[in-house]
């Protein structure tokens, strides 16, 4: 957007680029001032590209001349791509969104912002500017958002949903599918007598089985899937760094001279080693970084004359950081929607993807498929007799997989059917809690309801009919009230249902605004059907709260007049309860969990700002003698009271750690300490509650992860993460010690780094916790050093927080100063790093690895010793040894000097740097 007098905002600006390599000359590049009126220019550097060809671009600016004028505002015409359009926006008291997040106060508009110099707005006049480009989408889904898209139907193929961490096993499966030799092979392996629970070749059938759509011919499977994948060769070496498939071919069949290799009996000798291809598998699957079509033949001992030449059929890339990320697969189709090659080559070649969704990943090609030129029977497709009868039979067994069927069910009927959920009198009778009933969270017992799927089109009568004659009620005798969700997060009735409606499920969950995917009511059973309500009535539903039992459940329903006062409805409950007339009653309303109101006697109903759906829990007025007992037992006197622990209620699944099947749920506090939570496992186990371990369990994966500790003063809900729609799992291991003797003491687990600085085995040590460090060190000195490695030799530390240095801890600390969350890694100073002399102004340095942009670092730091007055290409000689490379390998490291956090790194080159420059 510009002003009125189209002044352009950007302002001049410099940058300064220098490259890392030998010689680099700096150069400054003065960007050019780019205004909206040179549209070209400013719609490349705006517009995102996503490589597709532009069919139409069209600029349009709209010359607002009196701002204030009008509260709904619209743009002349304009044509682009043979379509008219126009810009329309408009600001209203019940429209101040429509789905943006970002504004400008109105007085901001009147002023300029940081950076310019003049307003958006000057003069009641602006210009708003549009850029349009219409792409070339030949995939036909470049916006799909793929809400509701039916992939079978439009692909032929269905995907595998992620399970936590499952992304690369996932793209080889898709991968290998679409093998169709290997995916006949699986078929055909006999399973006829399998364990459906333990056979991993019946679970892959099923799992081909279910991704199969379009099916055509196929093999015996005994010796079928070393055909398609098996080579034949004498050795094997691992080669990288090599810049297409021919060099690396090339370089893996090198023959290499060893000088004095030893040979048993005989003494040393020159060798040679090497390797020959004697066969080429049809399949192959090559970790390469470059796709592209390859030829095999020369590399095969004796040559053979038939035809090895490879086509690309499957590229397997990652996207995402060193530490974290996704896989995704580009498979030669059948059919359905195309990928883009550039999507395909030029986005996997390694580097960072900058587009409006990719949020600037780094892709980069990991695993390459390719197919035999003349090896038809891989991709050939199968026909449905490919798959033996008696396996088909296995998979369509309604006992072994009818929980999955009925699943695949739901989901395909997802988007034409609809969840009719009714609630009853009976379900609100047994119902201990919150509102009418509990429909999803758990913690606290969810109800259990009567569910009806019907269609969303189906109409009221044909679906009240259905649920009338599944409780065996007249349709005449019943009607139905929508449940919603309401504002202050209660579950109530909101609107009655008319039975002259013609309205279908789908339009009445709309017209209610209730949770999507689901129409919730309550079903009310009419006293008498042909007589119409009372003037002024409205239906309240009533809770009894029973201080002897230390329950609060549901009665029933009454409908009351709103101009009568509150009192009249004691009589009407001691009846209801068979209760002498005389009995003095506490009344309140449920107005919320957390608000639970004392009712007024003398107050109308209206008075009370009741109305239809709300909920009245009762309770017998106890005298000070009954009041007395109670408390003396920890029971609760009032209502209030019990709502409030109701609203403390969490229900925790607790899992074996040794044996993850065994689980049970205990209904605990969030206001419970750790004592009362051990204390009720194990009088649950029959287990001494001071011989357990705990430990929570976060993440997708729902894997253990923080032991809790055994303090006083912390709750429950301090504890654990407790959360309304998922409960808290806590892992327990039943101890032979007492707890309170475990926390005496500390397991640590320490990763011992060879002088190469790479890992080379783990060992865990049991210590007290008030011992020093130097005793940790002891211990390992006489596990890992050979030759033995004196215990003053060996640093302890842990990784610092961005990964980039090493946090030490000293021989005098205590064992109980070490965090427990993080690896421990131990370590001695190798000599390759040199000796360190403080009087002649060296340096002990943290060195840490990155890949390609600073900011993405992995791996373990290490101290190295940089000598004053060095130069790097001495330097980069003694890292070389530090870190244990070879010549080729180090040749491909880059090295940078980081000065701070805020600056870009420094470069290193061979011959321009030393410590003291």
């Amino acid at each position: 957007m510009t002003n009125g007098s189209n002044t352009p905002q950007d302002t001049p600006n410099a940058m300064m680029m220098m490259d890392g390599s030998d010689g680099a000359d700096i150069t400054v590049h003065a960007t050019e001032i780019l205004t909206p009126q040179d549209y070209e220019a400013f719609a490349a550097k705006h517009l995102p590209d996503f490589g597709y060809a532009i069919k139409d671009f069209k600029t349009f600016t709209w010359n607002i001349r009196n701002w204030k004028k009008e509260e709904e505002m619209k743009s002349p015409t304009f044509e682009c791509a043979n379509r008219k359009w126009h810009l329309k926006h408009r600001y209203a008291g019940d429209e101040t969104d429509w789905g943006f997040k970002r504004f400008f106060s109105l007085q901001a508009l009147g002023s300029p912002t940081e950076g310019q110099k003049r307003p958006v707005i000057e003069n009641n006049s602006m210009d708003i500017t549009v850029y349009m480009r219409v792409l070339d989408d030949p995939t036909g889904v470049l916006w799909h958002t793929f809400n509701g898209f039916d992939f079978r139907k439009e692909t032929g193929f269905v995907g595998l949903k992620n399970q936590g961490v499952t992304s690369y096993l996932n793209t080889v499966i898709q991968v290998m599918f679409h093998n169709h030799a290997l995916r006949k092979a699986v078929y055909q392996i006999p399973t006829e007598n399998d364990n459906p629970s333990k056979s991993i070749a019946l679970a892959l059938q099923r799992l081909f089985y279910h991704l199969e759509t379009s099916t055509e011919a196929g093999t015996q499977s005994e010796g079928a899937i070393d055909a398609i994948f098996s080579a034949e060769m004498k050795s094997y070496f691992h080669t990288q760094g090599m810049r297409n498939l021919a060099e690396s071919f090339e370089h893996y069949t090198t023959k290499e001279k060893i000088a004095d290799y030893g040979v048993e009996n005989s003494g040393l000798h020159d060798a040679e080693k090497g390797l020959e291809f004697h066969s080429f598998a049809p399949y192959l699957v090559l970790q390469l970084m470059r796709p592209g079509s390859i030829s095999t033949s020369f590399y095969l001992l004796p040559r053979q004359k038939v035809p090895l030449g490879y086509r690309l059929h499957a590229v397997m890339a990652h996207f995402g950081s060193v530490n974290k990320g996704r896989y995704v697969a580009f498979i030669t189709p059948d059919k359905g929607p195309p990928a883009q090659k550039r999507q395909v080559f030029e986005d996997n070649y390694g580097g960072t993807l900058r587009s409006a969704s990719s949020q600037n990943e780094i892709s980069r090609a990991a695993v390459l498929v390719y197919v035999r030129e003349s090896a038809d029977e891989v991709l050939r497709l199968l026909l449905d007799e490919s798959i033996p009868p008696p396996l088909k039979k296995i998979i369509d067994d309604q006992s072994f997989f009818e929980d999955q069927k009925r699943k695949n069910k739901e989901k395909k009927e997802k988007n034409t059917h609809l969840d009719i959920k009714v609630v009853t009198k009976r379900t609100f009778e047994r119902h201990e809690g919150f509102d009418l009933a509990n429909f999803s969270k758990v913690q606290w017992p969810v109800s259990e309801l009567s569910t009806f799927r019907v269609p969303k089109e189906e109409d009221y009568a044909t679906f009240k009919r259905r649920i009338a004659d599944y409780f065996n009620y007249n349709e005449k005798e019943i009607r139905f009230w929508v449940i919603v969700n309401r504002v202050n997060k209660t579950i109530r009735l909101y609107n009655r249902i008319q039975d002259d409606t013609t309205a279908g499920a789908e339009s009445i969950r709309k017209e209610n605004a209730t949770p999507s995917g689901e129409l919730r009511l309550y079903l009310e059973i009419l006293n008498k059907p042909s007589k119409p309500d009372p003037p002024q009535s409205m239906l309240i539903f009533l809770k009894h709260f029973d201080q002897s039992k230390q329950t609060l459940l549901g009665v029933g329903s009454i409908y009351i007049n709103r101009k009568h006062k509150v009192s009249t409805l004691i009589p009407v409950i001691n009846q209801l309860m068979r209760w002498k007339p005389e009995t003095l009653l506490n009344l309140y309303e449920e107005v919320r969990p957390d608000l639970i109101e004392k009712l007024k006697p003398n107050f109308t109903y209206a008075q009370g700002e009741l109305d239809t759906g709300d909920i009245i829990c009762f309770e017998r007025a106890l005298s000070q003698t009954e009041t007395g007992d109670l408390k003396s037992k920890g029971l609760h006197t009032e209502a209030s009271s019990f709502y409030y622990a109701l609203l403390q209620r969490v229900v925790c699944t607790f899992v074996d750690s040794s044996n993850k099947s065994f689980k049970f749920d205990l209904t605990l506090s969030k206001k419970d300490s750790y004592e009362v939570m051990s204390n009720k496992v194990g009088k649950h186990l029959r287990h001494d509650p001071m011989k357990f371990l705990f430990t929570v369990a976060h993440g997708v994966a729902g894997r253990p992860h923080v032991t809790l500790k055994r303090k006083t003063n912390q709750t429950l809900v301090e504890m654990l993460a407790v959360k309304e729609y998922s409960k808290p799992i806590v892992y327990y291991e039943k101890l032979d010690i007492s707890i309170l003797e475990l926390e005496l003491n500390r397991s640590l687990d320490v990763i011992w780094m060879a002088s190469n600085n790479r890992r080379t085995s783990m060992h865990t040590f049991v210590l007290k916790k008030i011992l020093a460090v130097k005793e940790l060190k002891t211990r390992l000195s006489a596990v890992v050093g050979r030759p033995h490695v004196e215990p003053e030799k060996i640093r302890i530390f842990q990784i610092s927080e961005d990964g980039r240095a090493q946090k030490e801890f000293e021989s005098p600390n205590m064992i109980y100063s070490i965090p427990e969350s993080g690896h421990i890694y131990a370590e001695t100073m190798p000599i390759s790093s040199g000796h360190l002399s403080p009087l002649h102004g060296d340096r002990l340095l943290d060195v840490f690895h990155f890949s390609q942009e600073f900011n993405r670092i992995h791996g373990v730091p290490f101290k190295f010793v940089v000598k004053r007055g060095e130069k790097f290409s001495d330097t980069k000689k003694r890292l070389q040894a530090r870190i244990g490379l070879s010549d080729s390998a180090i040749s491909k490291y880059r090295f940078a000097l980081s000065i701070a956090d805020f600056k870009q790194p420094l470069y290193l080159t061979d011959g321009t740097f030393s410590i003291d420059s």
